[in-house]
């Protein structure tokens, strides 16, 4: 008899994952859980199907949810009180983050929240931030009852040690955004006015009709411009100072020069000869320049890259206390001697000793060593390690703020800053420009100085105005801007700029295997073994449904797909061994091969699943990793670019399934510890002056993430990523790396080729601007055409080649 895992077409009406048949279904909508089903009827019931109308498959995949009692901890006010934004009897306010928040459809349906659960008053998404600003009457629902509902229909909130830095973070970039827009408002006020008072000198009247008004409007301009400069334009004065102070030219350097100079010889024009001036073209050029920041800034919102270790933690914990009651109590105030409860799937808070007779405990999280470890009475646990099986009770050694966890996270060489440098050919460019537009600007006034003194300040005045980089200064934000929006629609959420340039000059990439390379919620079960009875498959299915144990669940959810679960009255959980029940007097075991039976046969793989009745091997099932979707091709399309290395905290038979493609890897390493990788990384660095992408998923990769030129972090979620990541990554989409990486580098092109446009513009620019006969209208018309052509063509061609890359 022979089982295997398979795929079928059937999509699922919720979330449009694979269904393996269609036994869970309403009318003629299908289902692949009892999660997504639930949620459906949710939303039927409270006539709230828009959700699909609005985007297909729009909902989050509820496989594997299991909440119980995760969030009982909100029921506790010292604890919960501090997430309120204000809180009384009648009426609470709170804003959640939300990271499963991803489309329109996710906008409307957490805005009719209210209709779904009675004492919800109001409801509110911020998409940018991920955040749900709720209103609700504490009398009617708990903040736990809100939480477990979100979390029931696929908006788990993310409410963790960490959220207020979070909370800090979020209100600085508020802060920072809000006073741009102001700039942007003061300087878009100035700019309309100023155009209008300039109308006359564009249609060319006759002086002699504008002479009543002509002054009033120049002083007028000259007023408006006032603001703009030092108001508008204080985010580049304030670079420039502070570059200049370090001794060295960024961007900004000829850019402040080029608004001092607009503005300098302006006010000339307008006291001392009676002229028009070019405010017209000063407000435009800053006002182009603070929308390039705002691009910039609202591209880097998309995800708080701001995270710790303590993302991962939970707020509270279960304690014992002397009488035998629980009580749930912050992990922040845990203190030596706590005798903590921890259930299955529970992380441990703080560096402890087992008190309990065993464990099964899982550190993958900390080692990155897929293999969970055995622990007995006495024996410490860390801080970080996952409770596998059954209830484990702990007695707390070191509070967590002193755990082996945060000593890891605090070593010197996890936290040191990584070079990033604002995008270089812009700053090698900025250094050149300044110092060649002041040679051409005092060649061009000495030159009229001897041949016609009254143009000599007019030339190099007007050489300083026309030379300014305000084209590659826009080009910049606007197509990297693009570029981020763009991988990011394609769940690849790059951390700013700097990072795609990085990017584009990678030569070497790191893998880590586990959950990286292979998908650790795909895993393929084939049965071997006797034919066994309807009665008996159903005896094993309600096994391993009723175990916690990761292989168990994968089995329980093939079987599941064919044959019922009933409730077992005599059956028992073996730590390290299986599970075991009495039916019928017959004794049923399901585990390691060793324990089912000593008759071991011809089957070898400790990491099979056995099944046995009376102490006889019935059968068991092969259990396979399995490669990520489509990883073969990209691991081929890497290896003719990139120099790849696999780096794992696995032993060499943990790589036994990914046989079939090491041999596209030339260095595999095993048995690899945190440090071992990041120390690997510097080393290819120094020696061989690599540039290195590194993919890892999970605390582990902390340090070899930050030690690489660019961390991708691979996540199933987008949201519960690895701390130090430049990038998180969709696990879904890893196998597009190739696509993204060549892409970053095109953008990277695009930029290029935009300074050597805005160099075209310059030199028509400055063949006018040195003859001394700049006029004000060739100003008000070059400058802001030169700005939007080069930003057009930048965000264009980053378009188009987006369209290329099929992204």
């Amino acid at each position: 008899m022979e089982h295997t895992h398979t795929h079928t077409d059937l999509k699922c009406a919720h979330c449009g994952d694979e269904c393996r048949d269609n036994s869970l279904h309403i009318e003629d909508k299908v289902f692949c859980c009892q999660g997504c089903q639930s949620v459906y009827l949710l939303l039927k019931e409270n006539n709230l199907c828009d959700y699909y109308e609005l985007n297909k498959l729009a909902g989050n995949s509820l496989k594997g949810k299991s909440f119980d009692d995760k969030f009982a901890y909100l029921d506790v006010a010292e604890i919960a009180q501090p997430l309120y934004d204000f809180y009384s009897p009648s009426e609470a306010r709170i804003t959640l983050y939300l990271p499963s928040i991803h489309c329109s459809s996710c906008i409307w349906l957490l805005e009719n929240f209210h209709k779904i659960k009675k004492g919800v008053l109001q409801s509110r998404v911020q998409f940018l931030k991920k955040e749900l600003a709720l209103v609700f009457d504490p009398s009617q629902v708990s903040l736990r009852q809100i939480v477990e509902l979100l979390a029931t229909i696929g908006y788990e909130p993310s409410i963790t040690l960490n959220a207020n830095d979070a909370d800090t973070y979020h209100k600085k970039r508020s802060k920072e955004l809000y006073a741009l827009l102001l700039r942007l408002g003061v300087v878009g006020f100035a700019l309309g006015n100023v155009m209008l008072m300039s109308f006359p000198a564009y249609l060319g009247i006759d002086a002699a009709d504008q002479a009543l008004y002509g002054n009033l409007f120049r002083y007028l301009n000259l007023a408006l411009s006032v603001p703009v400069v030092a108001y508008g334009a204080s985010p580049f004065w304030y670079s420039a100072w502070t570059s200049l102070r370090q001794k060295n030219l960024n961007i900004d350097v000829p850019i402040t020069l080029g608004i001092l100079m607009l503005f300098v010889r302006s006010v000339i024009e307008t006291v001392f000869m009676n002229a028009e001036g070019y405010y017209d073209s000063l407000s435009g050029l800053v006002f182009l320049l603070l929308i390039g920041r705002y691009v910039q800034q609202i591209t880097y919102e998309g995800l708080n890259f701001q995270r710790d270790y303590k993302s991962y933690f939970p707020l509270a914990a279960t304690v014992v206390l002397p009488s035998g009651a629980e009580q749930i109590k912050s992990v922040n105030n845990l203190v030596p001697t706590d005798h903590l409860r921890l259930r299955p799937q529970e992380l441990v808070p703080a560096d402890s000793i087992l008190i309990s007779e065993n464990a099964l405990v899982d550190y993958s999280f900390v080692t990155g060593e897929a293999e969970p470890q055995h622990c007995a009475k006495g024996q410490t646990i860390f801080a970080g390690g996952r409770i596998m099986q059954n209830i484990a009770e702990l007695t707390v050694q070191k509070p967590c703020s002193h755990s082996y966890l945060t000593q890891l996270w605090n070593k010197d060489e996890f936290v040191k800053p990584k070079d990033t440098p604002t995008t270089r050919t812009a700053e090698l460019f900025a250094h050149y420009f300044t110092y060649i537009t002041l040679a051409i600007a005092t060649a061009a006034g000495g030159f009229w100085l001897i041949f016609d003194s009254s143009l000599a300040l007019n030339a190099f005045t007007a050489v300083l105005v026309v030379a300014c980089p305000c084209a590659l200064t826009l080009s910049m934000p606007f197509t990297m801007g693009m570029a981020m929006a763009i991988l990011g629609k394609n769940k690849f959420y790059v951390r700013n700029s700097d990072v795609i340039q990085h990017l584009a000059e990678a030569n070497s990439i790191v893998f880590d295997k586990t959950g990286t390379l292979t998908d650790p919620t795909a895993n393929e079960l084939k049965y071997e073994g006797r034919n066994l009875t309807a009665a008996q498959w159903t005896v094993f299915t309600s096994m391993a449904s009723h175990s916690t144990h990761p292989l168990s669940q994968s089995l329980a959810r093939l079987l599941k797909t064919r044959y019922a679960v009933q409730s077992l009255d005599e059956w028992h959980e073996v730590l390290g061994c299986g599970i075991e029940c009495l039916v019928d007097g017959q004794l049923f075991r399901l585990g390691k091969i060793d324990w089912v039976s000593a008759d071991r046969n011809t089957v070898t793989n400790d990491k099979n699943i056995a099944l046995g009745i009376d102490g006889t091997l019935v059968g068991y099932f092969g259990v396979q990793q399995v490669l990520r979707k489509g990883v073969r091709t990209m691991l081929t399309d890497l290896a003719t670019h990139f120099r790849l290395a696999l780096l794992t905290g696995d032993n060499k038979g943990g790589l036994r399934d990914i046989e079939s493609v090491l041999s596209l890897i030339p260095t595999v390493r095993t048995n690899q510890q945190p440090a071992d990788k990041m120390h690997y990384i510097a080393q290819i660095q120094a020696d061989e002056k690599a540039k290195v992408v590194m993919i890892g998923d999970g605390l582990n990769d902390a340090g070899a993430l930050r030690q690489a030129n660019v961390g991708i972090a691979l996540t199933q979620d987008a949201a519960q990523f690895s701390p130090s990541s430049d990038v998180i990554a969709d696990a879904q989409s890893l196998y597009r790396l190739a696509d993204f990486v060549l892409y970053a580098r095109t953008s990277v092109k695009v930029v290029k080729w935009s300074f050597l446009l805005s160099l075209v513009y310059n030199f028509v620019g400055l063949s006018v601007a040195v003859s001394g006969h700049l006029s004000p209208v060739f100003a008000a018309v070059f400058m802001p055409l030169s700005s939007i052509s080069v930003v057009t063509f930048g965000v264009g061609m980053t378009a188009l080649y987006a369209r290329k890359f099929k992204l």
